[in-house]
C-alpha cells in the first residue's frame, strides 16, 4: 500500500483516527446514555448472582427502585457502578452516585465520576445521565 491509503487490514488506526480530549469525553458520555437507558433482559435478583457479560448489557428495570427508599437509591447506584465496570472499561474507578432530578418530579439522575485515560495522564471527569430519559449533561 501507498502512504495516501493505509492498509485496512492493519489493526492500528491511524493517529489522525484516535479520539482526542472532548470527543473521547463526549463518546464516553453517550456510551453511559445507552447503557443507562437499556434495560438489562433479566432481573436484578439474577444480576446480583452472576458476573455481567454482554448477554446482561444495560441495567435492571428501574420501577425497583422508588426514588423516595434511600436503600433502594443505593441498590440502584451499585447496579449502575457494576454496569459501568463492565461495559464502559474506559472510564476508570467508576463512581456512581443517584440523585433527584431536580426539575422533574419523582425522575432520576445519575452522578458518575472516574477517570479517563489520556496519554500518560488521567482525567478526572463527570458525567450526568437522566435515567429513563434523553436528558445527559458531560
Amino acid at each position: 500500500m501507498d502512504e495516501g491509503h493505509p492498509d485496512p487490514h492493519d489493526p492500528a488506526p491511524p493517529p489522525d483516527r484516535l479520539l482526542g480530549r472532548d470527543a473521547l469525553k463526549e463518546s464516553v458520555g453517550r456510551e453511559l446514555d445507552r447503557l443507562f437507558n437499556t434495560r438489562a433482559p433479566v432481573d436484578a435478583d439474577t444480576l446480583d448472582q452472576r458476573q455481567r457479560s454482554t448477554i446482561d448489557y444495560g441495567i435492571p428495570d428501574l420501577s425497583l427502585y422508588a426514588p423516595n427508599d434511600p436503600a433502594a437509591i443505593l441498590r440502584l447506584a451499585r447496579h449502575l457502578t457494576i454496569a459501568v465496570e463492565a461495559y464502559e472499561p474506559r472510564l476508570l474507578t467508576p463512581k456512581v452516585n443517584v440523585i433527584p432530578y431536580p426539575e422533574r418530579a419523582g425522575r432520576l439522575l445519575a452522578d458518575i465520576a472516574g477517570g479517563l485515560k489520556l496519554g500518560d495522564e488521567v482525567e478526572a471527569v463527570g458525567f450526568r445521565v437522566a435515567l429513563g430519559g434523553e436528558d445527559r449533561d458531560g
